[in-house]
């Protein structure tokens, strides 16, 4: 008898470690089901203004719409900083940050833009104006690539594919890195050639 309890008691122990395996289990999918739902929400309003860039809007059009957007983007980092269950939904995360990251690059690219019609007004800072028009254009087609690829990441289950979408996110993003480097070495260089030439001696001219 006393055998026979033992047994009963293991069976109840076997039985409830299963039910809360199965409510973990459950609490998990609902909990990845609502990440990317999330995920795609907000991968969604970056993609609204991208469209409109695509169109063509106003740089304080495009500051208030970015404001917008930076409460959604802050709102899904913060509800899943510590969401990590999946290396591919972490991974999304990161996407996002980045992507965001661009948007706030190419405000200040543009600022400085505008800024700098009122600082200087010579050829080489035109060509400057000029280079950082391109710069703004690539950046933006960049974005839209990003986001295409982050949803991809998100959505793809063959993890041979995502980890090439992974990769084609990251040279993106590389690309743009360098791209805003060389610009602001470009501009340090303008910058001092015009200070070493404000700064140096006139010239003088001998009679004879």
């Amino acid at each position: 008898m006393f055998g026979s309890i033992v047994k009963t008691g293991k069976k109840k122990v076997i039985f409830v470690l299963a039910v809360v395996i199965l409510i973990i289990g459950s609490c998990a999918k609902d909990e990845h089901k609502e990440y990317r739902q999330d995920a795609s929400a907000t991968l969604a309003e970056l993609e609204k203004l991208s469209a409109k860039l695509e169109v063509g809007i106003t740089y304080m059009e495009y500051k208030d719409r970015l404001g917008d957007i930076n409460y959604y983007v802050s709102t899904f980092l913060d509800k899943y900083d510590n969401y990590n269950s999946l290396e591919s939904q972490v991974t999304v995360y990161e996407a996002i940050q980045d992507i965001m990251r661009l948007y706030l690059d190419s405000a200040e690219l543009w600022k400085w833009q505008i800024q700098s019609i009122r600082t200087y007004d010579d050829s080489g800072w035109e060509d400057l104006r000029e280079t950082a028009n391109e710069h703004l254009e690539n950046g933006w087609g960049i974005i839209a690539l990003q986001i295409k690829l982050a949803r991809r990441i998100l959505e793809e289950d063959n993890e041979e594919r995502r980890q090439r979408f992974i990769v084609e996110f990251t040279d993106a993003q590389n690309l743009w890195t360098e791209q805003v480097r060389d610009f602001r070495h470009e501009i340090d260089d303008y910058l001092e050639l015009r200070r070493t030439k404000r700064d140096r001696p006139p010239i003088k001219v001998i009679e004879p």
